[in-house]
């Protein structure tokens, strides 16, 4: 908590370190990246700024049509897992749409869980190429537009493997190609029938 000058005493041991800061009227600041040495005293003015409006729709990617009930979270990682930030959980409405009037700018990660949906993508510069299932990586900037949110449906593809003798050919692998970045490229091997699926 600042003093009464606005000063923050801020005990930290040696490393890298992320410093977020925000203010009881929603200002925030955030030092992404800062080093600390040992025994370093560290004095780093901070100059606050108002919360960013997110807004996230979610539209079907075939019917282009909006999805309700899709839950969201901002999410904080770690190096063993994802834990969602307390607070920040949404339901997208009849509209498809989620928001959050008021969140600290720069890099973001929204978590997201739309039953009967495996898949996403973004048509927007802010989102990050990072292909992750079920994790949105994009940059919170000041007058920043609403963000759709593609969803892909998770489906099934079965079939048989024939070898040139028309046989069923074994232990083939079979894979999806020409997905788009984050999707996921499903592989798997025929059984001894020749069989596979894909899902």
């Amino acid at each position: 908590t600042a003093d009464s000058n606005g000063h923050i005493d801020l005990p930290l041991t040696a490393g890298t370190w992320e410093v977020q800061i925000s203010s009881p009227n929603g200002q925030f600041a955030r030092i992404p990246k800062i080093e600390i040495q040992p025994h370093q005293t560290l004095n780093e003015p901070i100059t606050l700024a108002p919360g960013i409006h997110l807004k996230i729709r979610t539209l079907d990617s075939i019917t282009n049509k909006p999805i309700p009930g899709v839950a969201l979270i901002i999410a904080t990682l770690s190096p063993a897992a994802v834990y969602g930030l307390p607070g920040s959980e949404r339901t997208t409405s009849k509209d498809g749409i989620a928001d959050w009037p008021n969140v600290i700018p720069g890099q973001a990660e929204i978590s997201y869980d739309a039953p009967g949906y495996i898949n996403h993508y973004c048509d927007d510069e802010l989102i990050k190429d990072v292909p992750s299932q079920f994790l949105i990586y994009f940059d919170l900037t000041p007058n920043m537009h609403q963000i759709t949110l593609r969803l892909q449906k998770s489906m099934r593809v079965g079939g048989t493997v024939l070898d040139a003798a028309g046989k069923p050919a074994a232990n083939m692998v079979v894979s999806i190609g020409g997905l788009r970045p984050p999707d996921r490229s499903p592989a798997t091997r025929t059984d001894s029938r020749g069989g596979f699926e894909l899902i």
